[in-house]
């Protein structure tokens, strides 16, 4: 597999030349040669902070905050924050309403160390309390508050726990809340956010490694999380985009690449995604991957939690982790889990953009509007989605309630015009590649394929072989059937295809695609340019002749695998690096 998780040489040049001198008379020093500051200590770290967000203020004269634009750092060992003590840490940089009083950080962070990792900085406590003026209001948390568009970060491994709760009434944009940067408009690279105690909390807008990435510039690239990533704590309709790496990707340019997830991710609002939350305004996301349990409200998926305006697009990544929703209780207003409501889908729960060349497979849950590939494929505002050359290889669906039912859990049942099919678009609508497609673009579903022998279960009934043929097809919601086991089951290259001639499909340039047939416990295609733990293996069907396994053969529990796999997966990838240096 190609190496993509790459550090960046540390090299100085004109572009990065510049100097602070209230950073040197607060007792930073430089590299000799390269004009680049050395952060050793905590107290370094402090001395950064200070001179972005408030400069020097009783100095004759004051010394203003400062952006520091093509100014250099380098961080030269693993610090821990806790050596300042146990006050809260003030991110980095602070991103509030008024734009003439943000502090953005314009500079370069380098975590790289000498023998091509990442250095760490431990001990990260971010929680609303914050001190100092203006950044008392901030509403980006993170150990880098805010990243402005000339910014970058790299090669940086943090730990802790960043938590922002009782806002009420915000929008996405306005806050972001993240284990490495709360708000990015520049380029953050070769960053991870983990730890088994680590954990990002917020109302909006959270992420493992970045919760707001938003700009022309916003580039998250080559980063992962395995840390907890949680929504609470907003009563606002527009809250919400929790993702296991960024929570909100917004606008054109706007892009995360070559990421991964490993951490659960839970929701109590809405817009809620394996890797990213929200998907908005042209953004885009390409090679990525999710391992974590995913569960939210609404739109919820694998992937994405909810992909909107025509040009977002999700391209070229899988999902096998478990996507499930949240039903609330009418008696105390809290979420139940394994139910909820409007969108489930393995990549992605809603969408009106474009998702391409993607798969899925592991158990997905939920009331109605529940598929293989997407939850809701719809039009909206002017903007109508596309599911298109996508593989749905889950061995169950579960809508209407399955596995939900009780008196505690209230379930919504078909109605009397329902098909029992999931194919009544007022109704349950569960589908094998998309639940319920309502979408006005002229080709909405192309070129998707499913497993045979999916169960698409609707109150718990396994409905498949009533599957309608008028939805069964490439260019319908149930897809083309597959066969995943037998002497008849295809080859992979046919299944997941591409054409040499018209340079369409499955790209070799992406996607490492087995010389193997489509069979249970075989592997799955995997990311060529993605540095972690990739062994997808098609799930055995728990109801096939001498199998013993009701997860499916896909290592599912409270994440994407159980904890021993991931402890297994990792040393597996630590092998794998130390064999690389």
């Amino acid at each position: 597999m190609a190496l993509a998780f790459c550090l960046l040489a540390v090299t100085a040049s004109a572009a990065w030349a510049e100097t602070c001198e209230n950073c040197e008379t607060k007792g930073l020093t430089k590299e000799d040669g390269t004009g680049i500051y050395l952060i050793k200590s905590a107290a370094d770290l402090a001395i950064l902070l200070d001179c972005v967000n408030l400069g020097d203020p009783d100095a004759t004269p004051a010394v203003e905050p400062n952006p520091h634009n093509n100014v250099e750092f380098k961080l030269t060992t693993s610090i821990n924050l806790k050596d300042l003590g146990e006050t809260p840490w003030e991110p980095i940089g602070s991103y509030v309403s008024e734009e003439a009083d943000r502090r953005p950080f314009n500079g370069k962070f380098d975590g790289a160390n000498p023998d091509g990792g990442r250095y760490t900085i431990s001990g990260l406590d971010v929680s609303n309390n914050l001190p100092g003026t203006p950044t008392t209001n901030n509403r980006s948390l993170g150990l880098f508050g805010y990243v402005g568009p000339n910014g970058v970060v790299q090669n940086l491994n943090v730990q802790g726990t960043v938590s922002r709760t009782g806002l009420t009434g915000i929008q996405n944009d306005d806050t972001g809340i993240g284990g490495v940067v709360g708000h990015n408009g520049g380029r953050v690279e070769g960053c991870s956010f983990s730890g088994v105690d680590s954990a990002v909390t917020g109302p909006s807008s959270v992420g493992g490694v970045v919760g707001a990435n938003i700009g022309a510039n916003a580039k998250v690239i080559n980063c992962f999380n395995t840390g907890r990533v949680t929504g609470a704590g907003s009563t606002s309709s527009y809250a919400g985009a929790i993702g296991g790496v960024v929570g909100l990707n917004s606008e054109t340019g706007a892009t995360v690449t070559k990421c991964y997830n490993t951490g659960p991710v839970t929701n109590d609002t809405n817009n809620t995604g394996g890797v990213v939350g929200r998907n908005f305004n042209s953004a885009a996301v390409s090679e990525c991957y999710n391992i974590g349990l995913v569960r939210g409200l609404q739109f919820v998926g694998g992937v994405v939690g909810i992909n909107s305006t025509t040009n977002s697009e999700v391209k070229n990544c899988y999902n096998i982790g478990n996507v499930t929703g949240l039903v609330y209780d009418d008696d105390d207003n809290k979420p139940k889990p394994d139910g909820g409501s409007p969108a489930r889908g393995g990549v992605v729960g809603g969408n009106t953009g474009k998702v391409e060349y993607s798969y899925s497979y592991c158990t997905i849950t939920g009331v109605y509007n529940v598929g293989g590939i997407v939850g809701l494929n719809y039009t909206s505002s002017g903007s109508s989605g596309t599911v298109q050359n996508c593989v749905s290889l889950t061995w169950r669906i579960h809508g209407a309630g399955a596995l939900v039912g009780g008196p505690n859990y209230p379930t919504i049942k078909p109605n009397a015009n329902s098909n029992d099919d999931g194919s009544d678009d007022n109704n349950v609508n569960v589908g094998r590649v998309v639940g319920r497609n309502s979408s006005n673009a002229s080709e909405p579903l192309k070129g998707n394929k499913a497993r045979e022998d999916m169960e698409v279960l609707i109150e718990g009934v396994d409905v498949a072989l009533k599957l309608k043929s008028v939805d069964i097809g490439l260019e319908k919601r149930h897809g083309e059937g597959v066969l995943a086991e037998g002497p008849n089951a295809p080859h992979q290259s046919v299944v997941f295809a591409y054409d040499n001639g018209s340079k369409e499909g499955w790209d070799p340039e992406i996607w490492d695609v087995p010389n193997e047939y489509l069979r249970p416990g075989r592997p799955l295609p995997t990311l060529l340019n993605v540095d972690g733990p990739q062994i997808p293996k098609l799930p055995d069907h728990p109801h096939s002749p001498g199998s013993t396994d009701d997860s499916g053969g896909c290592g599912c529990d409270a994440g994407g695998f159980t904890a021993p796999g991931l402890l297994a997966l990792a040393f597996m990838m630590g092998i794998k690096r130390l064999r690389r240096r």
